[in-house]
């Protein structure tokens, strides 16, 4: 991913043109080449959320122990993590 790379100010203006701030989850490996640094700019949509949701935009979760293909290395628990958020965002959707 060298040479490529966003400001925080970037990601908030051109993911909010793009999809009117729909929610946002990152599933990475412990071991992915997409590291914490190359996440830091996402973070910046953290702070913000939907209008009537406390829930942050941008969220993130780590699989331990798997690389870059975490969905094909431990697909149960990808696929629970996946579950669960879309749930908790559906859940916002219904009180909002």
């Amino acid at each position: 991913m060298r040479g490529w790379a966003m400001t925080g100010d970037e990601v908030v203006r051109s993911y909010a043109d793009a999809t009117g701030n729909a929610p946002l989850l990152s599933i990475r490996g412990e071991y992915d080449f997409v590291t914490d640094s190359s996440c830091e700019a996402w973070r910046s949509l953290r702070p913000r959320s939907r209008p009537g949701s406390n829930r942050p935009i941008f969220q993130e979760r780590i699989m331990q122990g798997c690389g870059h293909n975490a969905h094909l290395e431990d697909p149960e628990n990808f696929a629970a993590k996946l579950r669960l958020w879309l749930l908790e965002v559906e859940e916002q959707q219904r009180v909002a």
